[in-house]
């Protein structure tokens, strides 16, 4: 089953957005504290995680710096009250964010975020197997280019 993650320290909108995301048939993990979040999702991963922008301690930017310098290989979403065009480029341009919505957020708006995220995740997973099973192709023993460089030793 995926995996969706969100972080906000603010314990309303957790328990909101639990209700709202209640009948999506993915595994749903909610945190109200980043580091804690972090811990978890660095020993056992996730598919998609959704985190606020502005928390006390670790913004979700620097969270998601964190979640890449520990190799996490997941889509993300940051939610934010703030509609800073600035922030938004941040996100997109140091965070490598799949989504932004903004707060208070439109229920929709949500849903479709982590269904679309869930699903890009997936193409993900298979473009980088089709990656493997190409390079194995091209390069593994018995392709073409193998037999050739053989014949050339």
């Amino acid at each position: 089953m995926d995996k969706v993650v969100i972080i906000d320290d603010e314990i309303k909108v957790l328990n909101a957005v639990k209700r709202l995301l209640r009948k999506l048939p993915y595994d749903f993990e909610f945190y109200s504290e980043p580091e804690i979040a972090l811990e978890k999702i660095i020993s056992a991963g996730t598919d998609v995680v959704v985190v606020d922008y502005r928390m006390p301690g670790m913004d979700g930017l620097e969270f998601l710096k964190k979640l890449s310098e520990a190799k996490v290989d997941c889509i993300k979403i940051v939610m934010s009250g703030e509609a800073d065009i600035r922030i938004v480029a941040k996100a997109i341009n140091e965070s490598g964010i799949y989504k932004f919505i903004n707060k208070p957020w439109d229920p929709k708006e949500l849903i479709n975020a982590i269904n679309e995220s869930v699903d890009q995740n997936h193409r993900n997973i298979v473009e980088k197997h089709l990656t493997e099973i190409g390079k194995n192709e091209v390069l593994g023993e018995g392709s073409s280019a193998h037999k050739w460089l053989s014949d050339k030793e």
